[in-house]
Order: C-alpha cells, then structure tokens, then sequence
C-alpha cells in the first residue's frame, strides 16, 4: 500500500471517524462510494463512525495534487500538496477554523463549511487549518 493514497468504500455516505481515524487526511461522498484519503504513513487505521460524521471537524475533501507533508496538531492541521498542474484543493472547514495558504490561492470559494482553493499557475503550495475548540 505504498503508493495507494486513497481507499474506496463502498457504500454512500459512509460516516468515518476521523478522530479515532490515524493516518487519514479526510473523506469525499461521490455518486454511491465513500472515498478516505490517507496520509504518507505505512499503516492506516481506518474507524467507520456510529451515525453521521463530525462537521465540526476540519479534513480534505479532495485535491489534484499529492500530499508531501501532513501534521496534524490538537488544534491545528498542516497539508504540503506539490502537483504537475494548477492546484485545485478542497476542505471541510468548520466555523470555529481559520484557513491559510502560502501562496495564496488565486480564487477562494466557499459552499457552507466547504472551501475550495484554486490556485492560477502554482503547483505546490502550504494549507495550515487552525480551530478554536
């Protein structure tokens, strides 16, 4: 599993616990399967969550890019993405989070608590989540 960096399951909507969860970075529901994307870690350990997934948690949804660098803090996540074309990034960002990015992304649009990055030109960049729980 050196190279696979995300798992599908299949069933829609499936509820991950990304607190118990080690090694992932986040989740995306697309048509009927549930997609959980995992860090440069050798193991993964994946939880399936009891009802519906926490949205007060902050996690990637999906990005066109690979992962270099994850860390993931008390109360902050840190994502490196280095890609071969113009990034496009996707988070879940809950309220009580701030987002950040060097470079800064050349649009910024947000649906809810769901913010997407694209970025004009750049094909590496730094995300830093930080929440206020």
């Amino acid at each position: 599993m050196r190279d696979l960096k995300t798992i599908r399951i299949e069933k829609e909507n499936a509820s991950v616990d990304l607190n118990r969860s080690k090694s992932t970075l986040g989740v995306k529901h697309f048509q009927t399967h549930t997609y959980v994307s995992l860090d440069n870690s050798t193991k993964h350990y994946i939880v399936s969550a009891q009802g519906d997934m926490d949205r007060e948690i902050s996690y990637l949804i999906s990005s066109n890019a690979k992962v270099t660098e994850y860390k993931n803090m008390s109360n902050e996540k840190r994502f490196s993405f280095d890609g071969h074309v113009d990034l496009k990034l996707n988070f879940h960002v809950p309220s009580s989070c701030k987002v950040f990015s060097l470079p800064k992304a050349t649009n910024v649009l947000a649906s809810g608590n769901d913010v997407k990055f694209e970025y004009v030109g750049v094909k590496k960049a730094n995300v830093k989540i930080v929440c206020e729980y």
